[in-house]
């Protein structure tokens, strides 16, 4: 899943600092509109194949301010091959994205 730069900055500020405000976010990143790039991250996410959407809602705060949070980190598939007894093996392993 490709995500753009301010897609990429709530992404990665919502793994930093979980059950975070929209209010939160637009004033740690300077992005105007944060609850967009959720909903297009969370588009983007299904069309990937996920019937869920990795931002959700995890309750408010004092202020009835709706906390977001990311239901599960990103990760990606990568092949690492070793050489045993003259044979190349692939492995697949998941990591972090």
């Amino acid at each position: 899943m490709k995500l753009g730069p301010q897609q990429q900055a709530v992404y990665h500020y919502l793994k930093e600092h979980p059950a975070s405000t929209i209010r939160e976010i637009r004033d740690a990143l300077h992005i105007m509109k944060p609850d967009m790039r959720i909903s297009e991250i969370n588009f983007a996410y299904r069309q990937a194949g996920h019937n869920e959407d990795l931002i959700i809602n995890v309750g408010k705060n004092k202020y009835r301010e709706v906390l977001k949070s990311l239901r599960k980190p990103l990760t990606k598939f990568t092949s690492q091959v070793e050489i045993i007894n003259g044979v190349a093996v692939e492995r697949r392993v998941e990591v972090p994205a």
